[in-house]
């Protein structure tokens, strides 16, 4: 992201973690002693955080400190109706647009191969975000490895289908000494 937006001179990040309560480390144990029957007794929060690295999904503003870019995290719950999230979304990418912008998508494997889950986004969600956007701003999301071979070209077919822009248009970013299994997608919107 910070290379992507300082290449094209954008100083503002604007990250849509698509954020799930389940992700906050919210667990619980489930203890049986002798023939009792199993319940559920709350996980420490502070041993499931050592133990898990639960994340902070407003980490990243601490990169606003190091960088000369401001980041915004849109934080709302990803939950169903999708449609409403998506709506928000929308809302907060045309209301951050006075100065050019990089939109981040962030959900766990981002678009959806055929049916999605709050792990995804789809295609129609992708195309309603980039329409929002304008004109040099950049839309980049995170995708994990698929089960297939050529995960990486088809994501980048999809991606490009999906905002109706030709496929080498699309900018693929990856660092396989850090994270073989994860790619970041990149599009320049232009008019």
């Amino acid at each position: 992201m910070v290379h992507l937006a300082g290449k094209h001179q954008i100083t503002n990040i604007l990250q849509v973690a698509c954020y799930r309560q389940s992700e906050t480390g919210a667990a619980s144990l489930t203890c049986r002693q002798g023939a009792q029957p199993s319940r559920e007794v709350p996980f420490p929060p502070e041993v499931y955080a050592h133990f898990c690295h639960i994340r902070d999904i407003c980490a990243i503003r601490r990169l606003a400190g190091q960088t000369r870019f401001n980041i915004e995290v849109f934080n709302e719950e990803f939950r169903h109706p999708r449609e409403s999230y998506f709506k928000a979304v929308v809302k907060q990418v045309k209301h951050e647009m006075d100065a050019r912008f990089l939109v981040f998508l962030d959900p766990d494997t981002v678009i959806a191969p055929q049916r999605a889950t709050l792990k995804h986004v789809t295609d129609s969600e992708l195309k309603r975000v980039y329409g929002a956007m304008h004109e040099g701003d950049l839309l980049v999301f995170y995708q994990h490895a698929r089960r297939r071979k050529e995960w990486k070209k088809q994501t980048r077919y999809q991606f490009a289908r999906a905002l109706d822009v030709p496929e080498k248009r699309v900018t693929v970013f990856a660092c396989p000494s850090l994270a073989a299994d994860v790619v970041l997608f990149a599009m320049q919107k232009r008019a």
